[in-house]
């Protein structure tokens, strides 16, 4: 099951690489044609460059809680003795 989960958050990622390059493309004409003035353009980079920024930070903590939990994990296992059978 793990596999599958890994499988698709993969097939999601590249999908999600190839529509951002797709529309750093595409975007010219469409500001063009749909006649999005450059304030507005600037704005919507601006909302989409701090949403970037905000999941870079949320992964930053997750990956530092992580790290932590793994070594006070490690810290508390090698607390623990070894009782010799016998």
């Amino acid at each position: 099951m793990r596999w599958r989960i890994l499988a698709v958050l993969g097939a999601l990622s590249v999908s999600s690489y190839l529509l951002r390059g797709n529309l750093s493309i595409a975007a010219p004409s469409m500001i063009a044609d749909l006649g999005i003035d450059q304030g507005i353009h600037n704005a919507l980079l601006l909302a989409a460059l701090a949403e970037h920024f905000g999941w870079t930070l949320a992964i930053a903590v997750g990956v530092a809680f992580a790290l932590a939990g793994a070594g006070l994990n490690l810290l508390v296992r090698a607390d623990r003795t070894v009782e010799q059978p016998g």
